[in-house]
């Protein structure tokens, strides 16, 4: 070799050996970067490899949705979700909707964990992240409905749907990629109305439920492998001695006596329990907490339990079943408990304060609150006295995975896990109720006598079982369902129309849909299903409303029969509910029900049939004016009669000058501006205006209302300002949207803040037609700025409200109400039809 040639060999190696040294030390750095980047993932409890993208996806996700174990054997299962979400040509969810999956399967093969897998595994691939409880419309919505607050999209004051329906919007503009779960869908119809379409957002369902439409893509849930089963179970219970190969087909246990319980038994172990993840998962906390206990025992008594599953249409495997039982068996007697009371209510977002709300019920001496509370047994009230008893119990459900913590403050319950409780509450042998078991407070508690038990010929065995499933029973119903509804009672806001309440209405309204299902017929129910109409009702999700006040008055009448004082109130609720909706021949007919209940009873409370009178009269004049001829005469004359007897009444129990006065008298005024009556109409508001400033806060809205609607007749009337007093509308209508404003500082779009804006800005035009003192037109244009208001439409009122001042003041003509205006548009239609048609004559 040349002497050139090898000092170029020697340099090329020398090159060589740098450029491998230089790339060993950059993957090392790259390594020992990456490895620090697992470790700060794996310190914020994400597995390893499913560690976040640089860009640092998501920028929003629902709290309380990560993974709180390890998952096995679905890895393969996420891939083919993700295949299917960005397939958006193929899995339209419906037209024009993209990126739409099912995931479907009987319980207890994990369809939520998988669903939770995903979210983990494909995070970064998501500008925002959001869980949605699908059981239910009511909490699609809700869910729906805080991501908008979250985003701060839609107005805060409208209800759950539409803020559910403008996020969705929002979400369909945006470029970024966005994930909804909705899980545990049981109906297409619940979640029709709320799927977004566009490309940029996914759409994964969990359900149990049967048929889909074909444009949703279906992936069938499946059991896991006997690999991943045994991985799972030794993950659950905990035990060193099961190796990680134990999932081979073959007993070691002649190679390798020392292993403890041997491959061949975790084989058994997991083909007893289905191969289902919520079964080993139950399993694997009962061997944790017993470690004496062997497979082999285990599957024993497992294979007992199976044999007293409760017949009949159950929808939970027979290991499920078995597994859960003995994790039940097990339990202390608090959070036994627990577990028979949390059985019946929503299995998502359970916590303490649940049990603990009702220490502060316990010393109320009020005779209807009494009633509410009977069903709940001298345990459970011990139990709420003491918080630390609570938490302890809660935390022992968890340690037996009966309960799974959220991470927002709540804890959730499988649903499986609440139909084998339920199932165990409700079997047959329920019939026969143990005095261990306290019974309501004030109730005699039913002795093993009081119904048909288990037949002398039954087994030991079934006898014991059928004594550790018993509840007391309560007015021939199963009690649990009862102390359930008592417990959330004593929780629910008496005044749950009052925003501070609103926030605990909200969390505990699923809870009373759960109890919806099949309610008690008792005082805790009728309660909570009123109370939660009402909180329905002002946040106007009113077929809702309707559904719960309806089923109120069905469990009244079967509680209490329909001669019955309580019974007028529901019938006035639920009218209530029916004139919310538009419909107001129900709502008439309802609040007539509630009259004559009054005239029925001979003791009924004067105070409430004045209340009853008053509504009657309200729904048969709004009826009116849907009304033509002698049918809107005669319920004209029925609304004026019933609003005279309910003023006649109010006057005699509470003073002329009272708030029940005032109310009456605006009602009244109402009736007589309809009419064209605008005299009577103002010396009604007039008089209503003086009670409410004698009896109220100036800052109180009720004082508003009084000014807003004396402000707002006298602009329609043309009167401009009240005779005698001389006060204007325009002042009048000033001084009510000031309250307003600040009564409702943090809700620019409150109705009550928007509809006085309408009417001030038009007053503004108006006074500045007619020449008076006070029109300042710069003031109504920053007006319909704020208030969003269209200044044409506006000007144009103020000008006609404008003429009609002017031929008041001239002429002394009085404006026509909207009856008489009604009555002209009818007669000029039907003067432009033609005649009937003569017949030809031969």
């Amino acid at each position: 070799m040349e002497p050139l040639e090898i000092v170029f060999s020697f340099v090329a190696i020398s090159l060589a050996a740098w450029g491998g040294w230089w790339g060993w030390r950059s993957y090392r750095l790259d390594k020992q970067e990456s490895d620090a980047r697992i470790e700060r993932e794996l310190d914020d409890g994400l597995p390893a490899p499913l560690v976040a993208e640089p860009k640092n996806w998501p920028k929003i996700i629902k709290p309380g949705i990560g993974l709180d174990r390890n998952v096995f054997g679905r890895e393969k299962d996420a891939e083919r979700l993700r295949e299917t979400l960005t397939q958006t040509s193929v899995v339209a969810v419906t037209p024009g909707t993209s990126g739409g999956a099912v995931v479907k399967g009987r319980g207890g093969l994990g369809k939520t964990t998988l669903a939770r897998y995903y979210i983990a595994k494909y995070r970064a691939k998501y500008h925002g992240i959001w869980w949605l409880r699908a059981q239910t419309t009511q909490t699609l919505a809700q869910d729906l409905a805080d991501l908008a607050a979250t985003l701060g999209v839609g107005d805060a004051e409208s209800p759950p749907e539409q803020r559910a329906k403008a996020v969705l919007v929002h979400l369909q503009t945006q470029a970024d990629p966005w994930l909804l779960v909705c899980d545990n869908a049981e109906r297409f119809s619940d979640i029709e109305d709320f799927l977004p379409e566009g490309e940029s957002v996914h759409v994964l369902l969990t359900s149990r439920e049967g048929d889909w439409p074909k444009l949703f893509t279906e992936q069938a849930a499946v059991a896991l492998s006997p690999k991943d089963s045994v991985a799972l179970l030794r993950q659950e219970s905990e035990r060193p001695e099961l190796p990680p190969e134990a999932y081979e087909e073959r007993d070691d246990r002649e190679q390798n006596p020392n292993i403890g319980n041997a491959p061949a038994d975790a084989n058994a172990m997991v083909k007893a329990l289905d191969f289902l993840p919520l079964a080993i998962v139950m399993a694997g906390s009962s061997l944790r907490r017993t470690p004496s206990e062997s497979f082999d025992g285990y599957r024993e008594k497992l294979a007992e339990r199976i044999k007293d599953k409760p017949k009949g249409d159950v929808r939970y495997p027979d290991s499920v079943f078995g597994a859960v039982k003995l994790s039940l068996d097990k339990l202390s007697d608090d959070a036994a408990l627990l577990m028979k009371v949390f059985c019946w209510l929503s299995p998502d977002d359970l916590w303490p304060g649940l049990v603990t709300a009702l220490a502060d019920k316990e010393s109320i001496e009020n005779e209807v609150w009494k009633e509410i509370l009977a069903p709940i047994p001298d345990a459970l009230w011990a139990l709420a006295r003491d918080a630390s008893r609570v938490d302890q119990a809660v935390a022992d459900l968890r340690d037996r995975s009966l309960l799974d913590y959220d991470e927002d403050d709540s804890w959730h319950l499988h649903r499986l896990t609440q139909e084998v409780q339920r199932s165990l509450l409700t079997d047959v042998y329920m019939g026969s109720a143990v005095a261990s078991v306290p019974g309501p407070r004030g109730q005699a508690e039913r002795g093993p006598g009081s119904s048909p038990g288990p037949s002398q010929d039954e087994t030991k065995s079934r006898r014991e079982f059928a004594e550790a499933s018993a509840a007391f029973v309560f007015d021939d119903q199963p009690g649990w369902s009862a102390v359930a509804a008592a417990m959330v009672a004593a929780g629910y806001p008496f005044d749950s129309d009052f925003r501070e309440n609103w926030p605990i209405c909200t969390r505990l309204n699923p809870h009373v849909a759960a109890l919806m299902r099949d309610p008690p017929a008792t005082a805790a129910m009728d309660y909570l299903l009123n109370q939660a109409s009402i909180y329905l009702d002002v946040q106007r999700q009113d077929d809702l409303a309707l559904s719960y006040s309806q089923k109120a008055l069905e469990l009244k009448i079967a509680r209490l029969g329909e001669a019955n004082e309580i019974l007028g109130t529901a019938y006035t609720n639920l009218s209530g509910r029916y004139w919310r909706l538009g419909r107001l021949k129900e709502a008439e007919r309802h609040a007539a029900r509630a009259v004559e209940i009054a005239e029925i009873l001979e003791n009924c409370d004067e105070a409430q049939s004045a209340i009853w009178l008053s509504n009657h009269g309200l729904t048969a004049d709004d009826l009116s004016r849907t009304l033509e001829d002698t049918a809107r005469e005669e319920t004209l004359a029925l609304a004026q009669q019933r609003y005279d007897q309910g003023l006649e009444l109010d006057q005699r129990l509470h003073g002329r000058e009272s708030a029940e006065v005032a109310t009456s008298l605006t009602n009244l005024a109402d009736l007589w501006a309809w009419q064209g009556l605008w005299t009577k109409a103002l010396e009604a508001l007039g008089e209503a205006l003086s009670t409410r400033r004698k009896g109220l806060e100036a800052g109180d809205p009720l004082l508003a209302q009084g000014l807003s609607n004396l402000g707002s007749f006298l602009l329609q009337s043309g009167r401009v300002r009240v005779e005698g007093s001389g006060e204007r509308a325009l002042d009048l209508l000033e001084q009510a949207l000031v309250i307003y404003e600040d009564a409702f500082a943090d809700l620019p779009r409150h109705p009550d803040r928007v509809r006085t804006s309408e009417w001030l800005t038009s007053a503004h035009w108006s006074f500045e037609a007619l020449g008076e003192d006070g029109a300042d037109l710069a003031r109504a244009e920053a007006l319909c700025r704020a208030y969003d208001l269209d200044p044409n439409d506006r000007k144009q009122l103020g000008l006609d409200f404008a003429a009609r001042a002017v031929a008041w003041r001239e002429r002394g003509e009085e404006p026509l109400g909207d009856m008489q205006i009604l009555d002209a548009q009818r007669a000029a239609e039907v003067s432009q039809k033609d005649g009937p048609g003569a017949d030809s004559t031969a």
